[in-house]
């Protein structure tokens, strides 16, 4: 038989787009806020994933849509690189794509 996988539909993941947080020129509070605040409602949370701003925070979001996450939250990603929203959305909408 084949092994009981965990449910991921209460499994989440907090991506933190910032180039100084990840550089680790500054500390991130807001990811660990969302986090905690996610995990009080009994949420399993991945991370938070500090990743720089632009192309990293795509491939962390594709990431945590692979394993099957149920809420991928993100936050930040305007300042020194415009295109992280724009890749935030294309992420979401090329992952799930298939989904249906």
């Amino acid at each position: 038989t084949e092994p009981l996988r965990p449910s991921r539909d209460r499994c989440a993941t907090v991506v933190v787009a910032s180039t100084r947080a990840a550089l680790g020129e500054r500390e991130d509070t807001t990811g660990p806020a969302i986090a905690a605040w996610l995990g009080e409602r009994g949420f399993e949370v991945y991370g938070p994933v500090v990743v720089p701003d632009g192309e990293e925070v795509g491939a962390a979001i594709r990431s945590a849509v692979r394993r099957g996450d149920a809420v991928v939250l993100t936050t930040g990603g305007t300042v020194r690189d415009a295109r992280t929203p724009d890749l935030s959305r294309r992420s979401i909408s090329t992952s799930s794509a298939g989904d249906g």
